[in-house]
């Protein structure tokens, strides 16, 4: 392995994600979040880094949960740790879209849990990726890896469009499944309506009878459509 290759080797090691748990349990000011996460780096450009800038972008976008006043949760920062790896390569639209996707059912610890296994196991492949080719030409490894970047985001942005595409119609059909199971309560409503309706016709006759059933059948249909548009 060239002394170059070592570095590399060495700084995957700088880039390593701390442990939910270890995030601090206090609330931080805006300048304490971005100096304790600069103890992280981004890239192996120093000037890579988040600004205040950028957390009241991720606000206005929805990517980033508004600051309890002036200060910032360990959720704040497991969101920043996040959105930091993941704007290297995608735009914040599509960073919301797949964190709202992906990690739909989790909380934020369970989110970052997720992403922190898929970092960790990805970091793994790039070292091992190294190892392999030991005394390769650098610069044939760094368009290598860049290739294999390039690759990767269009597969990316491919899966993410197609979530997209298809989440518009999920929501509907969920919404509609949670229209119809709220109907329940309806129907029964109507059906005590019904029986009451009925003791008052008392004997009437049968043709006052269907002209009422056709009336009550009216009703519950003119509701069920409405409620269901």
């Amino acid at each position: 392995m060239l002394p170059e290759e070592k570095k590399l080797y060495d700084f995957f090691e700088t880039i390593q994600l701390p442990d939910y748990e270890s995030f601090p349990d206090i609330e931080l000011y805006k300048d304490q979040v971005l100096s304790y996460l600069a103890r992280t780096p981004i890239s192996h450009r120093s000037d890579d880094e988040i600004t205040s800038a950028m957390i009241n972008n991720y606000i206005k976008a929805g990517l980033l949960p508004r600051s309890n006043g002036k200060k910032y949760s360990k959720e704040h920062i497991a969101y920043l740790t996040i959105i930091s790896k993941l704007k290297q390569v995608l735009s914040v639209g599509d960073t919301k879209t797949l964190l709202d996707m992906d990690f739909a059912e989790a909380d934020i610890a369970g989110r970052y849990d997720k992403f922190k296994g898929v970092y960790e196991i990805m970091l793994q492949v790039m070292r091992e990726d190294l190892k392999k080719s030991p005394g390769q030409n650098l610069a044939d490894t760094a368009m290598q890896f860049a290739v294999i970047s390039y690759i990767s985001k269009i597969a990316c942005e491919f899966l993410i469009d197609s979530i997209a595409k298809d989440e518009p119609e999920k929501k509907q059909i969920k919404n509609k499944k949670q229209r119809i199971e709220n109907l329940n309560p309806l129907f029964f409503n109507f059906n005590v309506l019904f029986n009451y309706d009925f003791l008052l016709l008392g004997i009437n006759g049968l043709y006052n009878a269907l002209v009422h059933i056709n009336h009550i059948t009216a009703r519950i249909i003119r509701v069920c459509a409405a409620y269901l548009i």
